[in-house]
């Protein structure tokens, strides 16, 4: 790309509009950033927002994503039709439910706080897991040629991931539970195996997940400071 392309294109995605969503949409299109978007160690926060718009200036009915632009709407594209904000319906993350494609004046005051949030201390962990955890970690000293000590270390894994989904995340979805082991793993592979420390992190993010109450009430006890948009 030639310098010119590149301003472009960087001027192209500063004049985006912002997304606002579900509690849902928002965790799952963190994960989904985690896994495929070389998110894996980036931080994160999750924002509640106030919003004030005039009801004529939101676009009539909804947008799907698969067949209207909605997703990459430019701030510049909304003016010019005279809107402030766009319903679209959302096919990647919390699929069915509609989000908000807003200008970022709507935005009067935010909340934030970083996710997943305070770790889970090791002996909360369900006593059951830590029982496995102590026999995958004994499993994984036992003497073992190269080749096999590697194809055995694949296989802990996996019954480290179906432990921590069966504690951890009894009530999810197993498709999404599936895409979210993925996408915590990625995030911490630095790890190897370290199981009990890939546990702690696994439970600090099955929260999001399994009890959002408790995000949420971290939230309401967030302060609220009045958004400035430039």
């Amino acid at each position: 790309m030639s310098m010119g392309d590149i301003e472009r294109y960087i001027q192209a995605q500063l004049d985006k509009v912002l997304h606002l969503g579900t509690y849902e949409a928002a965790i799952e299109n963190m994960y989904r950033r985690m896994m495929e978007q070389a998110d894996a160690n980036s931080a994160f926060y999750l924002h509640r927002v106030r919003i004030d718009i005039a009801p004529g200036r939101v676009e009539p009915g909804y947008r799907h994503k698969n067949e209207d632009p909605a997703a990459n709407i430019s701030v510049t594209e909304l003016t010019d039709l005279g809107l402030d904000a766009v319903r679209y319906v959302n096919v990647w993350e919390a699929a069915g439910c509609l989000s908000l494609a807003v200008h970022p004046r709507v935005i009067t005051h935010i909340q934030t706080i970083p996710i997943p949030g305070t770790p889970v201390p090791y002996d909360s962990l369900p006593p059951g897991l830590l029982d496995l955890i102590e026999d995958l970690e004994r499993r994984n000293e036992e003497p073992a040629a190269p080749k096999e000590r590697q194809f055995r270390g694949y296989n802990l894994t996996e019954e480290l991931e179906d432990a921590l989904i069966a504690h951890l995340l009894p009530e999810v979805n197993p498709v999404l539970a599936r895409h979210f082991t993925g996408a915590v793993f990625s995030a911490h592979g630095h790890m190897g195996r370290n199981y009990l420390g890939k546990a702690h992190l696994f439970a600090a993010h099955a929260c999001l997940l399994e009890h959002p109450e408790q995000a949420l009430a971290r939230l309401d006890a967030a302060p609220s400071r009045r958004h400035q948009p430039k």
